[in-house]
């Protein structure tokens, strides 16, 4: 089966939920945490967004037509060949 239509299913990192969201509510905290801890959150943060960006290349090199979506949105899976989750267990799930 040669797949054309992939969907990347994806979690926001909690940097990027609560530190970068103009919506959340302690965002003006993060001055607050440890440095170690505020280096660790931008981190992982960096290495989900790579990820991404390395599947999504794949995907442009194989011609494969893809979609992204965050997790914990309505998605119809029927179009879809391929899903590829980013996150944890809950992403994973959530997928399948």
């Amino acid at each position: 089966m040669k797949i054309k239509k992939a969907l990347i299913l994806h979690k926001k990192s909690v940097y990027s939920n609560y530190f970068l969201s103009k919506k959340s509510s302690v965002r003006h905290r993060f001055a607050f945490i440890p440095s170690e801890n505020r280096s660790r959150l931008q981190k992982v943060h960096k290495q989900h967004n790579e990820t991404i960006r390395i599947i999504e290349e794949c995907l442009k090199d194989h011609k494969i037509v893809y979609r992204k979506s965050t997790r914990g949105r309505a998605v119809d899976y029927s179009p879809f060949d391929l899903i590829i989750t980013v996150g944890g267990d809950g992403t994973f799930l959530e997928g399948a």
